[in-house]
């Protein structure tokens, strides 16, 4: 089976794929802040301020990276993110807190009825890692930086609208459309963060490394 991560045959193989849960988080935490930011410019202040929001989508990012890097096959990376995003969610919500002086593990109870855990992170992460498996695949697509654009705003729009469908009480709310609107934007920042990943691709891959005599 060819690797996902390699691109066209003259195009190197993604080499430094251990890297990838760090380059999601930060890319998360940055489409977090944005999604904030144009929040209160565009509506007022309705959910979290930029750093919780950044907490939110670094975590997300977070697991969302170590599905990529933990297996490059759909059928292995995609039932895995759910649980990979949801501890990706609480890891950050954990560091906030610490770093906040609060209670740094929150109790059971509390995670299960937090909405961004179950209805966003667990969510949107399989729906973007299988968005990102899918832009790796499609020569096509992944060549066209305007066909990339308008697919990530699309995934980035879909990963979300559980979350935002119970948050604005249907789809017919300020709510909800802004909510698909932030995640069209943190699907912009999943993009940055796939281009990062492609632009790290550097030499032979290990096995082609083990091979080379010295």
């Amino acid at each position: 089976m060819s690797d996902p991560w390699a691109g066209p045959a003259d195009a190197p193989a993604l080499k430094r794929w251990g890297m990838l849960p760090l380059v999601f988080a930060a890319a998360g935490a940055a489409g977090g802040v944005a999604d904030a930011l144009a929040s209160e410019a565009i509506i007022g202040r309705y959910g979290g301020d930029a750093e919780s929001c950044a907490w939110i989508g670094g975590g997300i990012g977070l697991g969302i990276g170590a599905a990529l890097s933990l297996s490059r096959r759909w059928w292995i990376g995609v039932p895995l993110a759910p649980f990979l995003g949801a501890a990706g969610y609480a890891m950050m919500a954990i560091v906030c807190n610490a770093l906040h002086g609060e209670r740094w593990f929150p109790r059971t109870k509390d995670l299960l009825e937090d909405g961004f855990l179950s209805e966003l992170a667990a969510v949107a992460a399989p729906v973007l890692v299988l968005g990102h498996l899918v832009w790796l695949r499609w020569t096509r697509l992944r060549g066209s930086l305007p066909l990339s654009i308008a697919f990530y705003s699309w995934l980035g729009a879909v990963s979300g609208s559980v979350f935002w469908w119970d948050f604005g009480k249907g789809p017919v709310s300020r709510e909800f459309a802004m909510g698909l609107l932030n995640g069209a934007i943190y699907g912009l920042f999943q993009l940055a963060a796939m281009r990062v990943a492609r632009a790290m691709a550097s030499g032979p891959g290990p096995a082609e490394e083990a091979r080379t005599p010295s």
